[in-house]
């Protein structure tokens, strides 16, 4: 299974801050993680209007940001499990391997990678919502 892309190029590169070291200064590659990489691993994000809809209906939201974040304005009754949390092995406490639910972060991107891991380790119901909690309270 594909998760993601490694793009080496001027444009997909980025220098390591505070590297003294010359071999340190050099770019490295950013990993990306792209729609047609989670695509061909069977990964699709739900629109917002879809999630809103399953989650006024009881579908459950594992928030991926920082705690903090989650903490400051996510969703009421939302599961709070960072995606550093995630990418270490975590998963969400109080949702079934087959339970239908819902991933987010800000605007989608990170969402998209923690379903992917989440699916990975058996939670085949993990959907990602396109455009994060900002395309989904704009739905609400």
């Amino acid at each position: 299974m594909v998760l993601v892309k490694v793009l080496v190029s001027d444009e997909y590169t980025r220098p390591i801050l505070g590297a003294e070291d010359e071999v340190l200064q050099r770019h490295i590659p950013l990993i990306v993680v792209t729609a047609e990489a989670l695509s061909s691993a069977g990964m699709s994000a739900l629109s917002a209007t879809d999630a809103a809809t399953a989650i006024r209906a009881g579908a459950k939201v594992v928030d991926v940001r920082t705690a903090a974040q989650h903490a400051s304005n996510g969703l009421p009754g939302s599961i709070s499990l960072p995606l550093t949390g995630i990418e270490a092995g975590e998963v969400p406490n109080g949702v079934a391997l087959q339970e239908t639910f819902f991933v987010v972060c800000e605007v989608g991107g990170f969402s998209e990678l923690a379903a992917a891991y989440l699916q990975a380790a058996g939670y085949a119901g993990a959907h990602s919502v396109r455009g994060g909690l900002h395309a989904l309270r704009e739905s609400w």
